[in-house]
């Protein structure tokens, strides 16, 4: 509950703008309609959905609505705009339209797209996409006329350019005569392509391209170092808190019954070999292990080894880097050094604050638990939403 508090304000702001959004639908943008915009010239036919209602019947329809219609000032300025479009843009990548070679800028529309283009060549050497075929021609003087077409009016333009062979001297002229070899090469048939030995007088030679895979996977299995590294890390920081909180888990108990045989007067390293005897019966019986009790029966096995109990009480905390155990092991090595007398009250003040942090840390958990059912919460909201206004739409007939 707390953490529905927290968010209370922006669940309402959430609300409010759902209800702003709902008012508009039905009071403004769902009133009573008596004209539609119509899309501009080259937008294409739009459809509406409008809801209707007449005598005794009521619905929705979808209601198309065409094109505005230009006036015939209009469609002669758009078919003018266009031509002046085709000037700049026939000869393609082309340097000047006294020598062209390379593929013709033959668009189907102009002026944004208000203008419609229908492309015819004189010789028909000019194909779809504008390339140009020489055939055994190394010059030709070709006429481009397009038929443009703007709504109600119509017009021609017509253009002359001179196409000229190129020879192999430039980049762009040895790659038109070489594709042009190759489609000459493939209108053959057959079961296999010969590719061309030369193009005029120039040799060619040609090789399969290296697809790198190879260069690729090497490349990936780099770039998952950091992403495995990263990956481990997380791994183990995972692990290493799962850890610390099982540790966190079991200590309350272990200070809980070290206060309880310490207060009965017996020593500490007897205190430790009972507990772990306990736990290993338990073990056998079935029980799961317990990280803060594995670290006692650790423990006990140092001492039965021949470590010393200090030694064997500081590694636990080395072991474990928890700070409860450290602080353990700080009362029992201190105890070594001081005598029992106050081993007992320490350890029961040890054990009420072990069972305060686990309270804190159980009320801490939950804490958690709620704020991550927030997004899940939301998504039920706007289900139930859904549910309820879907019907009440369609029973409006809107």
């Amino acid at each position: 509950m707390k953490t529905l508090k927290k968010y209370k304000k922006i669940i309402i702001v959430i609300e409010v703008i759902a209800l702003f959004m709902i008012l508009y639908d039905f009071l403004i943008d769902g009133g009573a309609v008596t004209s539609l915009s119509r899309p501009q010239k080259g937008e294409g036919k739009a459809v509406e959905e409008l809801g209707f209602s007449g005598g005794e019947e009521s619905g929705t329809l979808e209601v198309p609505v065409s094109e505005r219609k230009l006036s015939f000032e209009e469609e002669q300025e758009l078919i003018r705009q266009a031509e002046e479009e085709i000037d700049e843009t026939i000869i393609g990548k082309n340097e000047s339209a006294d020598s062209v070679f390379l593929p013709l800028d033959t668009r189907s529309s102009y002026a944004s797209s208000k203008v419609q283009a229908f492309w015819t060549f004189e010789p028909m050497v000019v194909d779809a996409e504008g390339n140009i075929d020489f055939k055994d021609n190394d010059e030709l003087l070709i006429e481009a006329r397009a038929d443009l077409v703007c709504g109600e009016s119509e017009d021609r333009y017509i253009s002359y350019i001179r196409a000229v062979k190129p020879g192999n001297e430039t980049k762009s002229g040895f790659l038109f005569n070489l594709k042009s070899a190759l489609k000459e090469a493939d209108s053959e048939g057959g079961d296999e392509l010969s590719l061309p030995s030369a193009v005029g007088e120039s040799p060619v030679s040609f090789k399969r391209k290296p697809d790198f895979r190879g260069v690729a996977f090497a490349f990936i299995g780099i770039a998952l170092i950091p992403v495995l590294i990263l990956f481990d890390r997380k791994k183990d920081e995972k692990k290493k808190k799962a850890y610390n909180d099982a540790l966190s888990k079991d200590y309350p108990v272990i200070a809980s019954k070290l206060s309880l045989f310490i207060g009965a007067g017996i020593r500490p390293r007897e205190a430790f070999k009972r507990i772990s005897t306990s736990y290993e019966k338990n073990r056998r019986r079935g029980a799961p292990a317990s990280a803060g009790f594995d670290e006692i029966e650790r423990a006990c096995r140092d001492m039965e080894k021949g470590v010393g109990e200090g030694d064997a009480y500081l590694s636990i905390a080395e072991r474990t880097g928890h700070k409860d155990y450290r602080r353990l092991t700080l009362l029992l090595t201190e105890n070594m050094k001081k005598g029992d007398r106050f081993l007992s009250a320490e350890l029961s003040r040890e054990e009420a604050d072990a069972f305060e942090e686990r309270k804190n840390r159980a009320i801490r958990l939950g804490e958690e638990a709620s704020t991550k059912l927030v997004f899940p919460m939301i998504l039920l909201l706007g289900s139930v939403m859904i549910m309820l206004l879907v019907p009440a739409f369609l029973g409006t007939g809107v």
